[in-house]
């Protein structure tokens, strides 16, 4: 026991400082952040990936903070690692949140665009109702709308004179209402018929427009993942066919900073309102303050005055309300804005 207990006192005695849990705390932060980061701009190949980038946002702050935090106890990794984070999310989030390019300014011509995914089995209709009056905008994109939805909701038919589906029928759950008479109504199903794309054309002031309202599967799973991208795919050339004035606009499960949403900008030709008009997030699990922007209102050949997102209405997510103008036509008889 005596010859024990002189080797066990003969023993150095390691003390952890806290420098050192600071250290590893750091690194394993900006390991977390680096890899989250690299791993969202291989969107394209895994739906894991692609979901990987709908926190880009927060992987910015928290590579702001982590520099701070690497000045402050001399972390040099931790310092370069900080700022490829930042790099990599500050060129993809950043321009969401330049200062707003002075718009021009909205006409008494101005339309009101509003899109909400209500949520199946919406918590609070009368807020949704709420919103809609407060808001009044002249069309109005629901997703979601179940034959339960279409109930709660039925006064919608009454408030607006044109809508894309009768009432209580429940067979499309993409509803397009409008103050402006349709020109043509056709629904496209690229998955289900349930989930089929409302495409409808107007005809205000002697312009021509068009108005898709979408609504992707949100890309869960392997097959979802596919599902959504190939619809985003036709969507995209679809959009670019359209030689008038166009908004897509809704729940489009796919956030901005995502590798498959720029192609598909690309591909159609599509201009994203919420650039320059900050993040404006929309979805968040059971009121998580966590929110991303998954709710879109795209456009070409339109004036965009505004975009904003909206408040809480009975579903996880929140409305986005935009405001545009139609273009004229100038002396060649093309379109003057993009």
């Amino acid at each position: 026991m005596e010859t024990l207990r002189s080797y066990s006192e003969t023993l150095p005695v390691r003390r952890v400082s806290l420098t050192s849990i600071f250290y590893a705390l750091i690194e394993t932060s900006c390991f977390v952040l680096l890899i989250f980061t690299v791993v969202g701009l291989f969107g394209p190949l895994h739906w894991g990936a692609d979901l990987a980038n709908h926190a880009r946002p927060f992987y910015l702050i928290g590579g702001v903070a982590l520099v701070a935090v690497s000045l402050f106890f001399g972390h040099t990794v931790g310092f370069y690692t900080s700022l490829a984070i930042i790099a990599i999310n500050g060129f993809l989030v950043v321009p969401y949140l330049l200062p707003k390019i002075k718009a021009p300014p909205a006409t008494e011509n101005s339309i009101t665009l509003m899109s909400a995914n209500t949520l199946y089995g919406n918590y609070a209709p009368q807020e949704l109702i709420n919103t809609i009056d407060t808001v009044d905008p002249d069309i109005l994109i629901l997703q979601e709308m179940g034959a339960s939805n279409q109930q709660k909701a039925a006064i919608l038919w009454e408030k607006f004179p044109y809508v894309t589906d009768t009432p209580n029928r429940g067979t499309k759950e993409v509803l397009v209402f409008s103050k402006f008479p349709f020109d043509s109504v056709e629904y496209i199903a690229f998955d289900t018929p349930w989930r089929a794309q409302a495409h409808v054309t107007f005809t205000v002031n002697g312009q021509s427009f068009k108005v898709i309202g979408v609504h992707p599967k949100a890309p869960m799973s392997a097959g979802r993942f596919e599902r959504r991208n190939i619809e985003l795919q036709k969507l995209a050339a679809e959009a670019a066919s359209v030689k008038t004035p166009i908004i897509v606009a809704g729940d489009m499960n796919i956030t901005p900073w995502t590798p498959i949403f720029h192609r598909f900008l690309n591909e159609s030709n599509l201009s994203d309102s919420r650039k320059r008009n900050g993040l404006n997030f929309t979805w968040a699990p059971h009121d998580v303050p966590l929110l991303i922007p998954i709710d879109q209102i795209l456009y070409r050949h339109v004036d965009m005055h505004s975009f904003t997102s909206g408040p809480y209405t009975g579903s996880d997510h929140r409305p986005v309300i935009a405001t545009f103008s139609l273009p004229t036509a100038d002396s060649n008889g093309s379109l003057a804005s993009k």
